[in-house]
């Protein structure tokens, strides 16, 4: 007999088998109309039932959940920010706009919908803002998207979003901004981080409540009696026999009583009583979810001991995974970088249409010793955002103190970098050195200090 979750008889209609498996070599069926509802998935029905899958991984299993928050901290940290911004207009226009949107706040949330879905679709609502107001971001679900154009060269140029039951309403290009996860064979709709491992995952969340439940069974049932029947005896049916003998067990029974079985000398038979041990072999629930964890370890390129298992992995060992680990981190912030310049972009056009900016542009010459700098007026198109993403360093207080030196001392960077590469924030810190009451209240804390070592 097996059982469901809940402990109960599963019916005979009921399906124990694995889905997603590959239909055929191909990933996908296409269809003229570019519908994100005609556009099937063929390993998972449709692209809809992918990330349904993919949100329920995030949602109820612990590692997928852990993996997913963790590549999103990574790659944002304790809030995104920007660098300094040398044209005036633009830094007014990104100042209000991420002010606005909160956006160094809101950008693990947009990162890890995206990490989710595999697609981040950023509306500009402008409906109650004039040109020179900050326009509002709206993250979309992408299950709420009825259908997209593109272009001969798969740019998405327009979007249908379904906002309300009532309300389907049109964006075109500049109104938003479509980045897709994995954009593999001119597909644009994306694929989700832990697509390939969902539905994996999502199996083991199961096979872990069914061992819970057979466990909860196993721990009710505390012995097994076979007693002896007599089918001939008229006056007592079977069912009332079990009951008499049943009737005797509906009790613990006091201290140093004797259980009596009898046997029956002529053919042999007798009863039998038996107490059940409650081993439903959990060490292997160990070993799948290790299992995995080194999986979900190779889809998301986080090290294991990254996601809580460190297992065999020495110092040595741990070092050289941050290599790997931090290509795959800097791989998501370049996806992140692409959907907020894609935002900044948008907002700049709307405020400033055909405007240029100033950037500093850099030429250097005689083989890498000298540096020209220069100032050009370059569209938004061309100007890149100095975005202030968090590192990954595996480096000690002492070795990473010795790395700052030897910059520093080399020339090799400037004050700025200098400061980052030991945590430290320059802007804010340029704000606070420029404050004359933090300058007055460093100053008062530093001055007991020299009265104490004068004493």
């Amino acid at each position: 007999m097996l059982l469901d979750a809940q402990g109960q008889p599963l019916q005979k209609t009921a399906q124990l088998s694995l889905k997603g498996k590959w239909s055929d070599s191909t990933a996908y069926e296409y269809t003229f109309n570019n519908s994100a509802v005609q556009r099937r998935w063929a390993g998972y029905g449709s692209r809809a039932e992918a990330r349904r899958q993919a949100r329920v991984a995030y949602m109820t299993n612990p590692i997928v959940f852990g993996a997913v928050n963790l590549i999103a901290a990574l790659v944002t940290g304790n809030g995104l920010s920007y660098k300094e911004i040398h044209d005036a207009k633009l830094r007014d226009t990104l100042d209000d706009f991420w002010v606005a949107n909160d956006l160094s706040n809101t950008s693990r949330q947009i990162y890890t919908q995206y990490l989710i879905d595999g697609l981040a679709v950023l509306l500009s609502d402008i409906s109650n803002t004039g040109r020179g107001q900050p326009a509002r971001v709206l993250a979309v679900n992408p299950l709420q998207i009825a259908e997209y154009e593109q272009n001969l060269f798969k740019d998405t140029v327009a979007v249908s979003v379904q906002l309300t039951s009532a309300q389907l309403q049109r964006f075109e290009q500049g109104q938003f901004v479509w980045n897709a996860n994995t954009p593999l064979y001119g597909d644009k709709e994306g694929w989700s981080t832990v697509m390939s491992i969902a539905q994996t995952a999502n199996t083991m969340t199961g096979l872990l409540e069914y061992r819970l439940a057979q466990h909860d069974i196993a721990s009710r049932i505390n012995a097994v009696y076979k007693t002896m029947l007599d089918r001939e005896d008229m006056e007592n049916p079977v069912q009332n026999q079990l009951d008499r003998v049943r009737a005797q067990f509906t009790s613990v029974p006091p201290r140093s009583s004797v259980m009596v079985i009898g046997k029956d000398l002529e053919t042999g038979h007798s009863e039998e009583f038996e107490f059940t041990r409650s081993n439903v072999n959990f060490s292997d629930i160990q070993n799948d979810w290790r299992s995995l964890m080194m999986i979900l370890s190779l889809v998301t390129g986080l090290p294991e001991h990254y996601l809580g298992e460190g297992g065999t992995a020495t110092r040595t060992t741990a070092e050289s995974m941050t290599v790997p680990a931090r290509a795959s981190i800097e791989a998501h912030q370049g996806a992140f970088r692409v959907i907020l310049n894609g935002l900044v972009r948008n907002e700049a056009v709307r405020r400033n249409p055909n405007a240029k900016y100033k950037t500093r542009v850099s030429r250097i010459i005689n083989d890498g010793r000298d540096r020209i700098t220069s100032n050009r007026m370059l569209p938004i198109e061309l100007v890149e955002i100095p975005w202030t993403f968090p590192t990954i360093e595996q480096a000690d207080i002492t070795g990473l103190v010795a790395k700052v030196q030897a910059a520093a001392t080399l020339g090799l960077a400037s004050k700025p970098t200098l400061q980052q590469m030991l945590g430290i924030d320059p802007s804010i810190e340029a704000e606070l050195m420029a404050d004359p009451q933090s300058q007055s209240q460093s100053q008062r804390t530093e001055r007991p200090k020299e009265q104490d070592n004068g004493r």
